[in-house]
Formats: structure tokens, sequence, C-alpha cells
């Protein structure tokens, strides 16, 4: 579901897509590899989950084709080209989750709670594929589980039986290992041995690992609707178990029409779920219902003390109301949450510098892009302090790189501007306004800046026409008001 409701995630389905092309090709001809390298390619380009399709087609040889029986050397070795594909889109991936800072280290995951994961998670997706209720778009991670935890133990021994049963039946009902071969082979990336974020699973990791058992499931119901015996029965469960199925996605869909109905679901499903609460502060926060949100935001932080996204959340809600001292304690738990936090160090500039330090408040903002030089958030706010704090050469060279790194800032251009005007670059500062209302044509900054700068210059047309057009959207600008009088007595009589 969350392929289709959720816009981010639409790459899951073309993935789906050159994934089935590509094992149907290779069904229908496996001499023709360049096709289905192809195709291939174009999965893992699309997601990365694809990269479990060379389990996938050694499934294929060896219960569709039967090619590991009657030449397994060639088979194995075919998958070679694909095997090195899959590794660079891994390696990539990684990299990639690594800097976005998603990707837990073994300090923060150690080896053993890895594993303790992949043992619960492997039959919690399968259960919920065969019953796919309650479902919520974060499944939170059980209190008290553990490598040496009952439910791992418990998950762990299911997996056992069922595939002994699989492997013992494989005569009789070859199909249902196949499918549990393939539902493994591509479940296996997804299960937690490489942690990514702080969910137990996601409901669009099972999408491709459940392609094997409702292909299995859709062939089995094909032979008993060719049996006049047991073809309406099975043409009448077929109907109901769609029907349930439509239902279902239908009022799924309705839970993802925008975040608000999301986390308010996400809420009723799992009251105890500190993520949710942290997301649905965030929904209020925006909606401007900032007691409500801060309230979910404390909620979160009771369920997980080291949720640092909920730290960060209500340290926002206590700067945004004046008290700076709890913002700074909220701030530097956040800290001590995550010190390779670039997020937490720009925060507690940020309370530094409404604190009227900034001298530390510019430290905190250097610490936060040590960590991340990318960071434009504290690339941008440093530069704002450096400005603020006499800095100005500093502070030209920060906005500068702001500027590389976000070129559509509108800010990042005004303030430039506000430097160079100062130092008497007049003609660089008018290049930067213009940039800024390029970007923003309603920067009322931008204007009443470059209004200045014409009106030292005697343009005094030209200032008026900058001021003018802030009034004409907003025509009770105060700053805009007092300037447009002071420019009309400073007319020629």
């Amino acid at each position: 579901m969350e392929t289709v409701a959720w816009t981010i995630e639409r790459g899951g389905a073309l993935c789906g897509l050159f994934y089935l092309a590509a094992a149907d090709a290779y069904l229908r001809d496996p001499a023709r590899r360049a096709r289905v390298l192809g195709l291939y390619v174009l999965a893992l380009l699309s997601k990365v989950s694809a990269i479990s399709l060379p389990a996938t087609l050694l499934v294929l040889d060896a219960f569709a084709l039967g090619r590991l029986r009657t030449e397994p050397r060639r088979a194995l070795l075919e998958k070679l080209p694909f095997l090195l594909i899959a590794l660079a889109a891994a390696a990539v991936a990684v990299a990639a989750k690594a800097q976005w800072g998603g990707l837990r280290t073994t300090a923060q995951v150690e080896p053993a709670m890895r594993f303790a994961l992949a043992a619960y998670a492997y039959p919690y997706y399968i259960a919920k594929t065969l019953m796919p209720w309650p479902l919520q778009p974060f499944h939170r991670v059980p209190e008290g589980l553990g490598p040496l935890s009952w439910p791992v133990a418990l998950a762990a021994s299911a997996s056992a039986v069922l595939v002994w049963a699989a492997v013992r039946g494989r005569r009789r009902t070859p199909a249902v290992l196949a499918a549990l071969a393939h539902y493994s082979a591509a479940a296996a990336p997804l299960l937690g041995v490489v942690t990514v974020g702080d969910q137990l699973v996601a409901e669009r990791y099972s999408y491709l690992p459940a392609l094997g058992p409702s292909v299995a499931a859709g062939a089995g119901l094909s032979l008993l609707v060719r049996s006049r015996r047991t073809r309406p029965w099975a043409i009448s469960l077929a109907a109901v178990v769609c029907a349930a199925l439509g239902r279902a996605s239908w009022s799924r869909t309705a839970q993802w029409r925008d975040s608000r109905t999301l986390w308010t679901h996400a809420l009723a499903v799992d009251p105890g779920n500190a993520v949710a609460h942290n997301q649905y502060a965030a929904v209020l926060a925006e909606a401007g219902e900032l007691a409500r949100a801060e309230r979910h935001v404390q909620e979160a932080v009771r369920l997980d003390p080291r949720n640092l996204s909920a730290r960060l959340n209500w340290a926002a809600a206590r700067l945004g109301a004046g008290d700076l001292a709890a913002a700074q304690e909220h701030a530097e738990a956040a800290i001590r949450i995550n010190s390779r936090s670039a997020d937490a160090y720009e925060f507690l500039g940020a309370v530094r510098a409404r604190q009227g330090r900034l001298p530390d408040s510019a430290e905190l903002r250097r610490a936060a892009l040590r960590l991340d030089p990318s960071h434009r958030r504290a690339r941008y706010n440093l530069a704002v302090v450096l400005a603020a704090a006499g800095s100005v050469s500093e502070a030209e060279a920060a906005y500068r790189e702001s500027i590389r790194l976000d070129p559509r800032n509108p800010d990042a251009h005004n303030n430039l501007g506000l430097l160079l005007a100062g130092r008497g670059e007049a003609r660089a500062a008018a290049e930067e306004y213009r940039q800024a209302l390029r970007l923003r044509p309603d920067h009322a900054p931008a204007h009443l800046n470059w209004a200045a700068l014409n009106a030292q210059e005697g343009r005094l047309a030209a200032a008026e026409r900058h001021v003018r057009e802030v009034l004409r959207r907003n025509p009770a600008h105060p700053v805009a008001r007092e300037y447009l009088a002071k420019l009309r007595a400073a007319r020629p009589r």
C-alpha cells in the first residue's frame, strides 16, 4: 500500500515492474542474459531492494527450469555478473545511508542484537504477509527484545519448523519450498543484519519477498479452477479473498491521505509508539497547534528518552516559547544521545545565539559542519552569527559557501548583499538582491535593502518602486510604510 499511497515510495512500484520483467525474461530464455541484466540494472536504479534478484534467478533455476540439476556449473557462473552488480549497488546504498546518518554502527547495535532482530523479523514478515493486519507506518522494536529473549527464541523456532516442513514436503509440494526459498532470499538483505533506522520492519520491505508466495498461490488456484469438482468453490474463495483485500486496501489508502490521518492511525494502533507521537507532534506544530504538539513530544521522550528527533523537537518547542534554559537542556541531552549528530550541535548553536553567546554559537555551528560539511542550515546560521559578531570577511565566506550548498536560499543572497553594501560594493550587492528576488519575488527584506542601496546612490524613484512592491503585497508592513514616508520627504521640491 505504501508504494501506491506514498509518493516517495513510487520507486518501489517501478522496481517491482523491472524485477518481474527480468524474472519473466529469464524464464522465457535464460540464454538472453544481456536483456535480463539490463532489466536488473533498471530495477536497482529504481530501488536497491532489487538486489536479491540473482538469488531469485537461482530459485527459478532450481524449481522452474531444472538447470541446477542439468547444468549446475553454467547456471551458477552466469550469476557472477549479477552478483558483482549487486555488490556494487549494496556498497553504494550502505555508503549513502551512512552519509545520511541512518546506518547504525556496531557500537549502536551489537552484532548479536542484529541477528536477534533478523531472527524475529523473518517470521514477523511472513505473518504480516499472510495476515496484513494491523498495519502501521512504523513498527517499533518490542521492549525487552534481545538475543536471549523468549520472543526471539520462539521466532527462531517457528522459522526452523517452517523450513523443515517445506523441505520435508518438497516432493509433494515443491511450490511451497520454492516460494519459501524466494521469500527468504528476497527478505534476507532487509532483516536488520545491516541495521538502518530504528524500526523493526517496514511493510514496503515485504513487497518483493511476497511475490514468491503470491505466484505460488496463484498457480495453486489455477490448478483448482481447472478441475470441475473444485472450480466453483475455488472461484468463490478467490472472489471473497480479493473482495476482502480490496476493501482493506481502500481503507488503508484513506489512512495515508495525509500526515495527520497517517499518524493518528499509527497512535490508534500503538499508543506506546514514541516515533508516532513525535511525528504527530511535527504535524500539529506545522498546523500551529503548538501546545498539543509539545504534549506529544513530551510523551515521545517519556516513552523513549533516547529518541534524538523528539529531544530536538522538544528543544525547538521550548525555544519557540522563549524558555532558553529548557531548550538548552534538551539540546545538550540530544548531544549526549548522539555525539555525532550535526543537527544537535546546530540546534544548541541556535540556543546559544538566542542567549547572546555568539562565539559559542559559532563554534557549535563549526562542530556541526565538521560532522557534516554539507549541513546547509548550519552553514547558513554560521554566516548569520559571524555577521552579527562583526566578523565580516568570515561571514562573507560562509555566506558564499552557504549559497554554493543551497543556491535557492533567498535569505543567504539577501544577507550577502547587505554585507557587500556595507563594504561599498554596490553593484555586487545589487546582484545579490536581484538573485534573492528572482528566487522569491515577495522577499520584503531584499526589496527594502535594495531600496536603501538605490536611495543611498540617489536613485529615489527606483528605491520607491521596491518599497511600493512590499506594500502592494503587505499594505500594513510597518518598516515599508515608514520608509516610503522618508522617501517622499526626500523628494526634491
